[in-house]
């Protein structure tokens, strides 16, 4: 399926789903194992030896669930891509 770039009249610009798509799907990855690179820095920047990579990882479940439910959203209605802007 090709999604086709859309056009935001307010800003006179194109934009194209398939580019939310991949910086959603980034995201994801961003908190997620095996890469999860945000919740690595994290552990790194915390003083706080009782904090585990674990509970890093375990809290930022719910925000990549959320993330992956607006991606599969985007993806079955890529006009509703122009309303998240």
């Amino acid at each position: 399926m090709f999604i086709s770039n859309m056009t935001l009249p307010q800003y006179d610009c194109m934009v194209s789903p398939t580019l939310i798509v991949t910086v959603v799907g980034a995201e994801i990855g961003l908190l997620t194992p095996p890469l999860g690179l945000s919740c690595f820095a994290i552990k790194t920047t915390l003083d706080d030896p009782t904090i585990t990579l674990t509970d890093i990882f375990s809290g930022a479940f719910p925000f990549a669930v959320v993330m992956l439910l607006v991606l599969i959203v985007v993806i079955a209605y890529p006009v509703l891509s122009l309303a998240l802007i």
